[in-house]
C-alpha cells in the first residue's frame, strides 16, 4: 500500500503526463476553462463590458454554454479515477459522468447543509423561553453539542465523498456513489486514519496549488494591456492541472480498497 507521500508523488506525475505531455486533451481543457472563467467574470461584472442580464436570450444561452464546458472539464478530469488518461474520447459518456458526478458531490454537500440546519433551528429554536442564568447554562450544553455534532457530519461526508467518487467512477453506477456500506468498507480497509489524514493531505496540497496558480495569475494580471490575458491564459492552462492531479489521489488513496 503506497504511503501518503508516494500517492503524492505519483498523482503530480499522472497530471504531468495528462497535461503538459498529452497536448491535445490539455489544450481543450484550457480552452474551456478559459471560457467558463470569461463567462463567470462577465455575469461577476469583473469584465470591462456591459454583462446580459442572466434570464435574458443571451444570458440564458452563456450559462448553458458555462455548464456544458464545466461538466465536460469535470468528465475527462475524473477519468484517471478508474485508471484512464484524460481524453475527450466517448463524448456522451465523458459528458453524462461529469453531470453525475456534479450531483453526487451535490448530494454530499447539500445532505450534511440540511442535518445541520435542522439541528441548529431545532436547539435554538426554544432559546426564547429561557429566563434565568441556570437556563442559559443548561441550554449551552445541547448548543455546543449540537455544534460538535454539525461539525462530525461534515467531516464524515467530506471523508466519505472522496471513496464515493472512486467506487462511482469505477462502475459508472450513480448507486455505487451512494452506497454506505461499500463507502465505510474502503475506508476500513484503508484505515481510517489513513482516511482521514488523506483527505487533510488532499485539501492543503490543492490550497498550495490552487494559490500558486491564483498567485501567479494575479502577479500577470498587473502587466499593462496584455495582462488580463496572460492572467486568463495561465490560469486555464493550470487549473485542469489541479484537477487531474485530484483524481489521480484519489484513485491511488483507495486503490486497492
Amino acid at each position: 500500500m503506497l504511503t501518503l507521500s508516494e500517492i503524492t508523488a505519483e498523482s503530480l506525475k499522472d497530471s504531468a503526463l495528462g497535461t503538459f505531455k498529452n497536448p491535445g486533451t490539455w489544450i481543450l481543457l484550457a480552452i474551456l476553462t478559459a471560457v467558463v472563467f470569461f463567462i463567470s467574470a462577465l455575469f461577476l461584472g469583473a469584465l470591462p463590458i456591459d454583462s446580459p442580464e442572466p434570464l435574458s436570450v443571451i444570458g440564458i444561452i452563456l450559462i448553458i454554454v458555462a455548464v456544458i464546458c464545466s461538466l465536460l472539464i469535470i468528465g475527462v478530469t475524473i477519468k484517471p479515477m478508474r485508471g484512464e488518461k484524460p481524453t475527450f474520447s466517448h463524448f456522451g459518456k465523458t459528458f453524462g459522468q461529469g453531470f453525475l458526478i456534479t450531483v453526487l458531490l451535490l448530494i454530499y454537500t447539500i445532505v450534511p447543509l440540511l442535518l445541520a440546519a435542522f439541528i441548529i433551528i431545532g436547539v435554538t429554536s426554544w432559546g426564547y423561553l429561557l429566563e434565568n442564568e441556570l437556563d442559559w447554562f443548561l441550554y449551552m450544553i445541547p448548543l455546543v453539542l449540537c455544534w460538535i455534532a454539525v461539525a462530525l457530519i461534515f467531516i464524515v461526508c467530506s471523508i466519505l465523498w472522496l471513496p464515493a467518487g472512486v467506487n462511482f467512477t469505477k462502475t459508472g453506477k450513480f448507486s455505487a456513489g451512494l452506497s454506505l456500506s461499500r463507502l465505510f468498507d474502503m475506508i476500513k480497509n484503508i484505515t481510517w486514519g489513513k482516511s482521514i489524514l488523506g483527505a487533510v493531505c488532499l485539501l492543503l496540497l490543492e490550497i498550495v496549488l490552487f494559490g500558486l496558480i491564483l498567485l501567479i495569475s494575479y502577479m500577470l494580471l498587473l502587466i499593462p494591456v496584455a495582462g488580463v490575458v496572460l492572467g486568463t491564459v495561465f490560469a486555464a492552462l493550470f487549473i485542469p492541472f489541479c484537477f487531474i492531479f485530484r483524481s489521480a489521489y484519489c484513485a491511488k488513496l483507495f486503490e486497492g480498497a
